[in-house]
C-alpha cells in the first residue's frame, strides 16, 4: 500500500527545479531530504544533493545560502545512516559524512545570513552541529553550540536534552571526582528542563525524549538524594583578584570560557576562575628516577597559553599609544594602516597560541612512543602512519579514547598543504594569517579591507582589519584551550586503559608539589 509520504517522494523524484523560484527550490530540497531519510531512500538523497549543487549556481540571498547548507548537512547525515555502520565501525576515526555535515553546518552558522533565519532553524543548525561535535569527541565545542542555541531559545528541547546528556558523558572523562559530581549536577538540571512542560519540541520522535529521561534516571542513581544533586552545583564565592584590573581580566576569561579548567565549560562562577588543569598521574618504570618529561612540557604549554591569553586581552583592551610607540618613524600609506604595541601583542598572542598545536604533536609522539622523526612531527600528520592519510590511523591511537578522538578531529580545524580536508570554512585563512605573521608581512588596517588585496607585486603582504584579527585570535585561543583539555583527558583515559587489571601492581608514587605564585619571576 502506497502512503502519502511515498506518493510525495516519487512525485519529487520525477520533478525538476528548472524555472522555479529559489524559495520553492529550497522547499523541494528540504522535503526530499526529509522523505529520503524517513523512507530510507538513498536515491532521494543523491538527487537532493544534485539539486543543492544546482541551487548553488542561482542567485540566493544570504539567508537562503544558509538554509541550503543546512539541507546539505542533513543530506550528508542521510548518507551516514545509509551506511548502517556497526558500533565498532561508527567508532572509526575517519568519517567523511560527518566531516561534510560539520563543514556545512559551520558554514551556515558563520554566514552573514544566519541571523536572518527564523528562530527554530537557527536552533536546529546549532543543535545539529553540537550533536555531531559531541559524537566525535569535541564535547567542549558541543557545549558551546548547545549554549548558543539556548541563548536564542532557552527552552529548545533538543538542545536542552542533548546538552544534559553531553555534559554527563564529559563528566565520565574527567579525572577530578569533585568535578565529576558538579558536571553531573549541571547535566541533571538540563535534563529536568528538557522534560518539563516548558520545553519546546518540533515533531521530534518520542524515543529521543525517552533518552533524556533514561539519562536523568541514570544520574539520579549515582547520588543519595535529590538534595545532594542540587548541592553539587552550589558554590562558595571566591575572590577573582586583588585589583580591579585583575578582577576585570578574570571575569573576561570566565565570560569567554578561556580558563584551563573544565568547570568553565559549564559555568562562569568564580570557582572556575583558575587554570587548574594538569596532566593526570602517569606511570613510568621505576628505573626512571625523574618525573616524566611530558609533565614539564605540559606545564610550559599551559604557561604559554596563559601568557598568550593575557597578551591578547591587553592588546585588545588597550586603545591608546604606548610610550614605546612614540618617535617610531612610520609612513602613512593609503590603506589605513594600524601600528602599535597593542596590535603587536594581539599578533604575538595569535602566534604563541597557534604554536601550541605542533607542540601537542611532539608530546603525543613522546607519550605514545611513536618514533616519528622530529622534522616530520606536526599536529595534522601525527595521527597517520608514515605521516600520510593513505596509510591510515596509527594503531597506537585506535583503542577507544573519546577525548583523544576529539583531539584528532580538532586537528581538522587546521589547514596544512598535505591535509587540506578541513572542518571549518575559514581554516585556510587562519593558516594564511599564521604564515604571514611568522614569515611575511601582515598589514593591519583600521578600516575593513579585502583580504585578497595584493599589497605589493611580490605578494609579501596580507591585509586584515584590526577587529577581524582580534576575532581570529580569540578563535585560535579557544581552539588551543580545547586542545589542551582534550590532551589531558586523553592521557587520563590512556593511563586507565594501560593499567586495567593492574590492581596487584606495587606503585611508588612520586609526589610533586605545586609551584607557588611567588616563585614565578
Amino acid at each position: 500500500m502506497t502512503t502519502e509520504s511515498q506518493r510525495v517522494f516519487y512525485a519529487l523524484m520525477h520533478s525538476t527545479t528548472e524555472n522555479l523560484s529559489p524559495n520553492i527550490i529550497l522547499d523541494k530540497i528540504g522535503l526530499l531530504v526529509d522523505l529520503s531519510s524517513d523512507l530510507q531512500q538513498a536515491k532521494g538523497t543523491k538527487k537532493a544533493l544534485e539539486w543543492c549543487d544546482l541551487a548553488d549556481k542561482i542567485g540566493l540571498s544570504p539567508a537562503q545560502k544558509c538554509l541550503l547548507d543546512y539541507f546539505r548537512a542533513n543530506a550528508w547525515h542521510n548518507r551516514f545512516l545509509e551506511k548502517k555502520l556497526s558500533h565498532s565501525e561508527q567508532w572509526a576515526w575517519e568519517q567523511p559524512e560527518i566531516e561534510r555535515q560539520i563543514y556545512y553546518l559551520r558554514r551556515a552558522y558563520s554566514a552573514t545570513g544566519f541571523e536572518q533565519l527564523e528562530t527554530i532553524r537557527r536552533c536546529q543548525i546549532l543543535t545539529n552541529l553540537a550533536n555531531q561535535f559531541n559524537t566525535i569527541g569535541r564535547f567542549i565545542q558541543a557545549i558551546e553550540c548547545w549554549d548558543s542555541a539556548l541563548n536564542i531559545e532557552p527552552f529548545f528541547g533538543m538542545a536542552l536534552g542533548n546538552r544534559g546528556r553531553g555534559i554527563s558523558y564529559y563528566a565520565m572523562a574527567l579525572y577530578d571526582s569533585g568535578h565529576v559530581s558538579t558536571f553531573l549536577g549541571f547535566a541533571h538540571a538540563a535534563l529536568i528542563k528538557s522534560l518539563s512542560n516548558s520545553a519546546k519540541y518540533y515533531g521530534e520522535d518520542a524515543s529521543v525524549i525517552k533518552l533524556y529521561s533514561v539519562r536523568k534516571a541514570s544520574i539520579e542513581s549515582l547520588f543519595d538524594s535529590a538534595n545532594e544533586i542540587k548541592k553539587a552545583t552550589e558554590f562558595t564565592d571566591y575572590s577573582t583578584g586583588e585589583t580591579q584590573e585583575e578582577i576585570a581580566y578574570r571575569q573576561w576569561c570566565l565570560h569567554n570560557v578561556l580558563f584551563l579548567n573544565p568547570l568553565n565549560d559549564v559555568c562562569q562562577h568564580s570557582i572556575a576562575s583558575n587554570d587548574i588543569l594538569l596532566l593526570p598521574s602517569i606511570t613510568t618504570p621505576l628505573k626512571h628516577a625523574n618525573p616524566p618529561g611530558i609533565i614539564g612540557f605540559f606545564c610550559q604549554m599551559k604557561q604559554e597559553f596563559a601568557s598568550a591569553r593575557w597578551l591578547y586581552y591587553e592588546g585588545m583592551t588597550s586603545k591608546i599609544p604606548h610610550f614605546s610607540d612614540k618617535q617610531v618613524l612610520l609612513l602613512d600609506t593609503p590603506d589605513y594602516p594600524a601600528y602599535s604595541l597593542s596590535i603587536e601583542k594581539v599578533k604575538l598572542a595569535y602566534r604563541s597560541a597557534y604554536s601550541i598545536f605542533d607542540k601537542i604533536a611532539f608530546l603525543l609522539n613522546s607519550y605514545f612512543k611513536l618514533g616519528e622523526k622530529e622534522n616530520a612531527v606536526n599536529f595534522r600528520g601525527i595521527w597517520y602512519n608514515k605521516n600520510s592519510k593513505k596509510f591510515g590511523i596509527r594503531s597506537e591511537f585506535l583503542p577507544a579514547n573519546w577525548p583523544l578522538r576529539g583531539l584528532f578531529w580538532l586537528s581538522k580545524d587546521l589547514f596544512e598543504n598535505d591535509f587540506q580536508t578541513v572542518l571549518s570554512p575559514d581554516s585556510k585563512e587562519l593558516h594564511t594569517i599564521r604564515n604571514h605573521l611568522e614569515h611575511k608581512h601582515i598589514a593591519i588596517h583600521f578600516r575593513p579591507i579585502h583580504n585578497t588585496l595584493s599589497l605589493d607585486s611580490d605578494h609579501l603582504g596580507y591585509g586584515i582589519d584590526r577587529e577581524e584579527l582580534e576575532s581570529k585570535t580569540l578563535r585560535i585561543l579557544k581552539i588551543a584551550r580545547g586542545a589542551l583539555i582534550y590532551l589531558s583527558l586523553a592521557i587520563h583515559a590512556e593511563e586507565n586503559r594501560r593499567h586495567q587489571g593492574d590492581e596487584k601492581r606495587v606503585m611508588m608514587p612520586m609526589m610533586l608539589s605545586s609551584m607557588e605564585d611567588d616563585w614565578k619571576i
